[in-house]
């Protein structure tokens, strides 16, 4: 089954929000160890590429519902 879809944000252009966001991130906690909280199953990707952009040091806590 082929199915079309309408690119809205190019991987390039979600990479370089990614960096943006972990500089600031970096910059606002230097010094300090940061708690990440990830919500969601979806949101884990997204939350490893930042982390992995961060140099300060972080602890990653999740939590998953099952409906």
């Amino acid at each position: 089954m082929s199915e079309n879809h309408n690119i809205i944000i190019s991987q390039k252009e979600i990479s370089n929000k990614i960096e943006i966001l972990a500089k600031k991130i970096n910059s606002d906690y230097f010094g300090k160890t940061l708690d990440i909280i990830c919500l969601s199953n979806s949101a884990l990707f997204y939350t490893i590429d930042i982390i992995k952009q961060l140099t300060i040091t972080t602890r990653l806590h999740s939590a998953y519902y099952i409906f």
